[in-house]
Order: structure tokens, then C-alpha cells, then sequence
């Protein structure tokens, strides 16, 4: 049932945003994090009924988390809201069938999901202001193209009309 609600959530998602609806646009990121939490609850399902915290299914949260922070340029509370959600949903096991694994296990898991984490939200946040200081700039760039052009066709025109004039009488 899992699988089919994410595929359902995939196919709703993709109908919004190719169809250029308003709504699809504003609240991709928003859209993207609830599909991220989804498929964090299907894996996390995964890894509950396959040994809990000694499952592997963990390396298929790391997966998705690398893939919607290379794949999706969403601003940082998203990324924290649907990618730790992830983590969190991974960690509500420890309610269902508590910590099953040797501390080791546990522990290492958690390590690697927390470092896939904080390595994909310095590099959301990196990206995220990146974007915002090239877009600043364009608009720095604009305004300088704009102004300098105004500024050369004046003096232009100075010198071209009497030269167009003299061009005439001859």
C-alpha cells in the first residue's frame, strides 16, 4: 500500500508542475518535502519488518537523501522539514520494537544518516545563498547595462547628427 500511495504522490506532483498550474509551481519544495517524508515511512516500514535498526534499508534512506538535495534546489527548511523528517520517522522505530540492534548498530546507522543529513543541508544552504547572490548580481548587471547604454547614446548622437547633415549637403 506504501508503494502505491508514493507512486500516486509521484504522479500528482509531476501532474502540478508540467502542468504549470500556479499551485504545482508555489508549492513544489513543499510538495516535495511530504513525497520525501512518504517514501522515509516506506523505508522505514521496510526496515521494520526486515530486523528493525539491523535492517540495511537504512543505506535507502542515505540514498534518497543524497538524491532529492542533488535533484531538487529547495530552500533549507524544506530540506529539514522532509530529509530530517526521514530521520525521525527511522528513529520512531525505537517505539515500535525499541533498540533491537547491538549499540554499535545503532549507533553507526545513526551516524551515517546524520552525516548524509548535515552534509546535504550545508550544501542546501551553500546553494540556496548561492542562488540568491547570482541573482542579486544579474540584477546589478542589468541595471549597470541599462544605465551605461543611456550613456553612450547621448554623446552618439551628439556627434552623429552633425555628421549625418554634412553627409546630406554633399
Amino acid at each position: 500500500i506504501m508503494r502505491l500511495v508514493t507512486i500516486a504522490e509521484a504522479g500528482t506532483m509531476l501532474a502540478l508542475l508540467y502542468s504549470y498550474r500556479p499551485i504545482g509551481l508555489k508549492f513544489s519544495s513543499l510538495f516535495v518535502s511530504f513525497y520525501c517524508l512518504t517514501v522515509g515511512l516506506m523505508l522505514t516500514t521496510m526496515c521494520f519488518k526486515l530486523g528493525g535498526f539491523n535492517s540495511t534499508y537504512y543505506v535507502g534512506i542515505i540514498l534518497v537523501i543524497l538524491g532529492a538535495t542533488v535533484v531538487m534546489p529547495w530552500h533549507p527548511a524544506y530540506h529539514l522539514f522532509g530529509l530530517g523528517g526521514m530521520h525521525v520517522i527511522y528513529l520512531s522505530q525505537i517505539f515500535l520494537v525499541g533498540i533491537n540492534a547491538p549499540w554499535g548498530t545503532f549507533i553507526s546507522h545513526n551516524y551515517f544518516l546524520f552525516g548524509a543529513l548535515a552534509m546535504t543541508f550545508v550544501g542546501t544552504v551553500l546553494q540556496y545563498r548561492m542562488h540568491f547572490l547570482l541573482k542579486q548580481k544579474d540584477e546589478y548587471k542589468n541595471y549597470f547595462l541599462a544605465n551605461i547604454s543611456h550613456e553612450l547614446k547621448t554623446p552618439m548622437t551628439l556627434v552623429l547628427a552633425p555628421l549625418e547633415s554634412a553627409g546630406a549637403e554633399t
